[in-house]
């Protein structure tokens, strides 16, 4: 019986290649013999015969003797060996590369047209509508403030009732806050600096027979910040009773 068969053989039985013992695993056997051929754990019988392992053929040809030699390798030909020319002594050293200039250009051109900017982007009817309506409106007041009219596609009369909605979510932001007093403080700072800096106007006695929208707000924490720990973010993709949201009526531009 081969090697190879003996050792199926003990695998099959579930027998210990060290002892041949069925009571326990090789992991377990307690012998201490040892191979005489390969000093390993396990029977002199079952070792394998090590034979060199196969080498790659490599082809090589040369048409005459002290000339170059064409191998060919797993990169590709290679050409080495000796050269002899018909002056006895040279100190000059030549190097080769063939290439293929149709194929480098094109690659280049490739390359070249990943790179390029497009200067005419093509644009949505959506995207196009949103910078002529910029374009048509924007303007700098007298305090050096730029004034941007918002990109409205569709009526703001289709938004429907939002101050109940506002509401609500503000007297349970203001019961939440309750308490959490340092924080409240933060919150009530940050709004009066907002105010202050002109980013928001207090309208008294608003008519609410017009077109309007009221926008709920929110604080986010962010306790490792090195400026502002609490940040009011106004939340302008809420449901109004029509199931639209301020963000929904409005047109996307391109991105800049």
């Amino acid at each position: 019986m081969s090697v190879p068969d003996r050792f199926e053989n003990v695998k099959r039985l579930s027998l210990c290649i060290i002892c041949l013992s069925k009571n326990h695993k090789v992991t377990q056997c307690t012998s201490t013999f040892k191979c005489k051929i390969c000093s390993r754990s396990h029977l002199t019988s079952s070792t394998f015969s090590l034979s060199p392992a196969p080498q790659p053929t490599v082809q090589t040809t040369s048409a005459v003797d002290n000339l170059p030699m064409l191998q060919k390798t797993l990169l590709g030909w290679v050409v080495s060996g000796k050269y002899n020319s018909d002056t006895p002594f040279s100190t000059k050293s030549s190097a080769f590369l063939l290439s293929c200039e149709e194929a480098i250009n094109f690659n280049l051109e490739q390359l070249w047209k990943l790179d390029e900017i497009s200067s005419t982007p093509k644009l949505t009817d959506e995207k196009y509508n949103c910078e002529t309506e910029f374009c048509n409106t924007v303007l700098r007041n007298a305090s050096g403030r730029v004034v941007v009219r918002l990109p409205f596609k569709d009526t703001l009369s289709s938004l429907g009732l939002s101050r109940d909605i506002v509401f609500r979510r503000f007297t349970a932001l203001e019961r939440r806050l309750s308490h959490m007093p340092e924080i409240k403080a933060q919150y009530v700072a940050f709004m009066i600096e907002y105010e202050n800096l002109g980013h928001m106007t207090r309208i008294e006695g608003p008519d609410l027979r017009t077109s309007h929208c009221y926008i709920p707000h929110h604080c986010v924490l962010k306790p490792n910040s090195t400026s502002k720990k609490l940040r009011v973010v106004f939340d302008a993709s809420y449901r109004t009773t029509t199931q639209k949201s301020l963000n929904s009526i409005l047109m996307v531009g391109a991105t800049i």
